[in-house]
């Protein structure tokens, strides 16, 4: 089995600081003078090559292998649509100066050990069974990481069938946690909303909206089929939450988005989807969700087979 996530994107993006309390409207960190907090917009280049090798251990379903990672993030620069106050730094550098990161640029560069647990009866679109992924990354600076570090992710999925008449019927879950277990990582490279493999987590927020030094994230989707003898149409209703922590703490500094703790907030999203399947045979499906956040924030999502 390969797991492989390979991507080049030239590209802007918001970021808000960090933890589950900040805003979506730009100001001065109250707890802290001279932080912006809130949306900042960013220019970045990423050079993203993952893959991971795994191999089934006997006739089970697991599976248990050793991969590469590497993030190269370069050509970043902050900016606000109105003057910035040069008096005031962007979150994105006083994170990266306060831990020793080039703001500029930064490099990620380790091995992943991973093991999987692969029961479902179809991966792309599971009626039943189970999904486990566990992956401890380790970031040493000797394989050109800016500094060494190690995070562990746990990925866990489990369908529910409502009718064993009708499979397509059911309640899925989804929970997920990425952990910064030792060191530090860049700014980009923490743990954030809609940066999962396939930038599903997070329906109501965009990507990138929320990010911390660990994070917390789970989703429950009922599916069910909108014709009585047919597959063709289907649909579905979701809720989800994440929960992150700032960032381990910087001494002597006082700002909440670096003191914020796992569970203290909580943001959820909820919503409602079309399925429409183009294959039977292969429960190919074209999905179409709308979902609505917190603080008026909202999203339409194309995508192609199920969310998780």
């Amino acid at each position: 089995m390969l797991i492989g996530d390979w991507r080049y994107f030239l590209t802007s993006q918001p970021t808000f600081g960090l933890g589950s309390s900040t805003p979506n409207a730009l100001a001065e960190n109250p707890n802290r003078y001279g932080v912006y907090w809130g949306e900042q917009q960013m220019d970045f280049t990423l050079i993203r090559f993952y893959e991971a090798y795994l191999k089934r251990v006997g006739d089970s379903k697991f599976y248990l292998g050793v991969g590469y990672h590497l993030d190269i993030h370069t050509r970043i620069s902050n900016f606000i649509s109105e003057t910035s106050d040069p008096l005031v730094v962007f979150a994105h550098e006083d994170y990266n100066l306060s831990k020793g990161f080039d703001p500029d640029r930064y490099t990620l560069s380790g091995v992943t050990l991973n093991a999987v647990m692969e029961n479902r009866d179809m991966a792309v679109s599971p009626y039943e069974r189970n999904f486990a992924w566990m992956q401890y990354k380790i970031n040493p600076a000797f394989l050109g990481s800016d500094q060494s570090s190690s995070t562990l992710l746990l990925d866990y999925r489990h369908y529910f069938n409502l009718n064993p008449q009708r499979k397509r019927h059911l309640i899925g879950v989804w929970g997920m946690g990425n952990f910064l277990i030792s060191g530090d990582l860049p700014y980009m490279n923490l743990p954030s909303i809609g940066w999962d493999m396939f930038g599903r987590s997070g329906r109501a927020y965009a990507q990138g909206r929320f990010r911390g030094a660990n994070m917390v994230y789970g989703e429950a989707e009922w599916r069910f089929p909108l014709q009585k003898n047919k597959e063709t149409f289907g649909a579905t209703v979701f809720v989800n939450g994440a929960t992150f922590s700032g960032a381990k703490p910087v001494p002597m500094l006082g700002s909440k988005s670096y003191s914020e703790k796992l569970f203290e907030k909580i943001n959820p999203g909820y919503g409602l989807g079309l399925r429409v399947m183009i294959n039977k045979e292969k429960r190919t499906t074209i999905a179409a969700d709308y979902a609505i956040g917190q603080k008026g924030n909202s999203g339409f999502y194309l995508n192609i087979n199920e969310t998780f």
